[in-house]
């Protein structure tokens, strides 16, 4: 399959990953560096304007112009700098990794094992005005340039007057999606990186396949090096025929490149399934939505942009499970995580993450992460956690006729209940406390569970309180 990217304004692209290690016998090496270099095809979006430029074509050249002597030593860095982000700035590309040491790096003795390996994403930071044409534009002077910005600055602020003003903060907001959107990359860099040094650490998989892509490399160059661009994916299609990390390591960079997730299986058994993030399109008047084959409905756009995304995650959020604890764990994988069948095991709206993860010993960054799986599968929710002094509301979408779905489905939930009975008693603004008083021990269960259930299907909400000083003055 040909995998063509298209580049949005302003937005970071994909241009390639590669890997380099630090060798015990053969020192520091590029060992893979994909894909070779492809050239990028000028293809039309709805608005007719050109999506592909020169200015993508020459960040790829870029990327694959640094020899593999010179990347290596590039990205082979000292030791106070591994085990963390570690972020290089070429030009127009920005290469982020995540390189680590092994056990072997730390041994006394001789070992002809891989000391160091980083894993490299390679982006591009297209300006917005490559956007929109094919060619190279002719050079103008620095003054010219800055009357012609200015010219154009005043004429948008006689036109639309205030609107530019919110154009600047769309534009700050913008700014802090692409950061977020490289943050998320770097996530990903970490857990693939910690899944590749476990099985190192296991079973020198690592070390296995990197000796096997540096023999296919030297079997291919045979001391002359790769003559053509042929050769070279020649070389690749070998290599990711052969080694299960070069495959792997392909399919990681085709999926952050189609929509930003991961969805591996490290050695064949270590499983990294992660959500994508996209920069959301509310606010945005629809002008920066995918292309169509990626379109999707508003409301589930607002489902996995929003709260899958971890760092949105609060310790005192919880979990609250769209279907029944047994549904979930029968469609989980097998072979899949067993800390996420706890989880679900675990999952209680009136318990926050923080105690869930007490209880279970899952570290909280890993609940979050597990947190997100469920929420992009739209098997879970995160909500605030129900307590006494919680207020619902009805939502204004909420299904209200007599003969609904939703009213059919509650009763035969809830046999001795109305469903219109129960919804009238979110309507006064009492909390939960209020709405539990002079029930019996086993009403209060009951009413607990119908509100869990209209939580589930989305026709109640909690209402948020902002208490502040001065409001009866005011």
């Amino acid at each position: 399959m040909d995998h063509q990217p298209r580049a949005k304004e302003g937005v970071p692209m994909l241009l390639g990953i590669a890997l380099v290690v630090d060798d015990a016998n053969k020192g520091q090496r590029l060992v893979f560096r994909y894909p070779a270099l492809r050239e990028y095809g000028l293809r039309h979006g709805k608005s007719g304007g050109l999506v592909m430029s020169w200015a993508l074509q020459r960040c790829a050249a870029e990327f694959h112009q640094l020899t593999p002597e010179v990347f290596a030593r590039l990205f082979r860095p000292k030791a106070p700098l591994c085990g963390r982000p570690f972020r290089v700035c070429i030009d127009r590309v920005h290469y982020l990794s995540y390189p680590v040491l092994t056990a072997s790096a730390t041994k006394e003795t001789a070992t002809d094992d891989v000391l160091l390996f980083n894993i490299i994403l390679a982006i591009a930071r297209l300006p917005p005005t490559a956007q929109h044409s094919n060619q190279p534009q002719p050079q103008e002077s620095s003054s010219a340039i800055a009357v012609a910005a200015a010219r154009r600055r005043l004429l948008v602020w006689r036109r639309v007057g205030q609107k530019a003003t919110a154009a600047h903060w769309m534009k700050e907001d913008d700014r802090g999606d692409k950061e977020r959107q490289l943050q998320h990359l770097e996530n990903v860099l970490e857990l693939l990186t910690k899944a590749l040094l476990h099985e190192e650490r296991r079973c020198r998989y690592v070390s296995k396949e990197v000796r096997r892509l540096l023999d296919i490399g030297e079997d291919a160059q045979g001391g002359e090096g790769l003559g053509t661009a042929e050769d070279a994916q020649t070389m690749l299609d070998t290599m990711m025929e052969e080694s299960a990390l070069a495959s792997d390591l392909k399919e990681a960079f085709h999926g952050l490149e189609d929509g930003g997730g991961l969805d591996v299986a490290v050695n064949g058994w270590i499983r990294l399934s992660l959500p994508g993030w996209l920069p959301t399109r509310r606010g945005r008047g629809g002008q920066e939505k995918e292309d169509e084959d990626k379109e999707e409905d508003e409301e589930e756009d607002e489902l996995v942009l929003v709260d899958a995304r971890p760092e949105r995650v609060q310790p005192d959020h919880t979990l609250l499970l769209l279907m029944s604890e047994e549904t979930i764990l029968a469609k989980l994988p097998k072979d899949g995580s067993e800390q996420l069948a706890m989880f679900v095991q675990a999952a209680n709206p009136l318990k926050t993450l923080k105690e869930i993860s007490a209880a279970t010993r899952i570290a909280l960054p890993q609940l979050r992460l597990l947190t997100a799986h469920l929420v992009h599968w739209r098997l879970a929710r995160v909500i605030r956690t129900i307590s006494l002094q919680s207020i619902y509301a009805i939502k204004p979408t909420a299904p209200t006729q007599v003969f609904s779905m939703h009213a059919m489905a509650f009763e035969q939930r809830f046999p001795i209940s109305s469903f219109f009975s129960v919804l009238g008693s979110f309507g006064a603004g009492k909390s939960l406390q209020g709405l539990l008083e002079g029930l019996t021990e086993d009403g209060q269960v009951e009413r607990l569970a119908q509100l869990v259930w209209l939580l589930q299907q989305d026709i109640v909400h909690e209402i948020e309180l902002f208490e502040g000083q001065g409001l009866e003055k005011m």
